[in-house]
C-alpha cells in the first residue's frame, strides 16, 4: 500500500476543491467544534438501530506524548511526502518533517454500521446504498436523505480540515468485511515536471479502463498493524 496522485490530464479543468470553506471561520467557531458536531451527527445515522439504538463514540489526541514515531509510520506515509512539500499545494510549508514524531487524532464510532458498500464502485448508482463511495469518492453528494442529521455530503470535510496535512484514514468494520483506505485533499500541485489532480489516496491500486483507481486494503495482517500503529 502507499499514496497514489493521478497526473492531470489535458481534459481536465483545473479546480482546486472547495467543500471545506463550508467550515471556515466565519461558519464556526472552531475546527474541535465542527469535528465533534459533524463526526457524531454522522455516528448518529449510521446506528445499528436507528429508532432506539445508541452510538458510542471515542475520539482520541496523542498530543506530543503520544505521538507515533516517524519509522514507525514510514508504512503508512510511503510516496506521501513529495506531494506534501511540492509547492502551491494549498498546505503551510515547514509543518511537516519526515524525520519526527506524527502527532494524531483518532475518531471511532461503535454500535455503528460501518461504511457499507462497495468498496470498489467508481460511480454512484441510483437506488444503491453505498455509504464508502460517498465517505471516499463523492464531495458534495450524500446517500443521506429525511430524518439524517447530515445530507449535505460536507460533515466528512472535517477530518482532513482536522489535519495539518489535510491527510485522513478511514478503517471500517462492516458485515462484510474490514478495510482501510486513506485520502488526503491538497490543490492542484506539481512533483517534478507531473501536474497532478488535487484528491491523493492510500491503497492498492487496480486499472479500470485504462486508469489506475485506488482500492483498499482488507489483509489482516495491514489491519492488525494499522490498528496496533494508531492505538484502535
Amino acid at each position: 500500500m502507499k499514496w497514489h496522485f493521478s497526473p492531470k490530464r489535458p481534459s481536465d479543468k483545473t479546480r482546486d476543491p472547495i467543500a471545506g470553506e463550508f467550515f471556515s471561520s466565519d461558519a464556526i467557531k472552531n475546527a474541535g467544534e465542527a469535528l465533534v458536531r459533524e463526526g457524531i451527527q454522522n455516528s448518529l445515522d449510521a446506528r445499528l438501530d436507528k429508532d432506539a439504538g445508541v452510538a458510542r463514540v471515542r475520539i482520541y489526541v496523542s498530543g506530543k506524548r503520544g505521538a507515533i514515531a516517524a519509522r514507525d509510520m514510514e508504512r503508512w506515509t510511503d510516496g506521501i511526502w513529495p506531494h506534501l512539500h511540492a509547492p502551491k499545494n494549498g498546505l503551510k510549508q515547514g509543518m511537516f518533517s519526515q524525520a519526527g514524531p506524527c502527532s494524531y487524532l483518532a475518531f471511532e464510532d461503535f454500535e455503528t454500521t460501518g461504511l457499507t458498500g462497495d468498496a470498489e464502485c467508481c460511480e454512484a448508482v441510483e437506488g444503491d446504498k453505498n455509504a464508502f463511495f460517498y465517505f471516499f469518492r463523492a464531495e458534495g453528494k450524500t446517500e443521506k436523505s429525511g430524518d439524517d442529521r447530515g445530507r449535505w455530503g460536507i460533515g466528512k470535510q472535517v477530518f482532513p480540515r482536522s489535519s495539518r496535512a489535510q491527510m485522513y484514514f478511514g478503517y471500517t468494520e462492516t458485515d462484510v468485511a474490514s478495510l482501510l483506505m486513506g485520502g488526503c485533499i491538497l490543490k492542484y500541485h506539481k512533483v517534478g515536471d507531473v501536474t497532478l489532480k488535487p484528491d491523493g489516496y492510500f491503497g492498492l491500486q487496480k486499472e479500470i479502463d485504462g486508469d489506475q483507481f485506488t482500492i483498499p486494503a482488507s489483509d489482516p495482517e495491514v489491519i492488525d498493524a494499522f490498528r496496533k500503529t494508531f492505538r484502535l
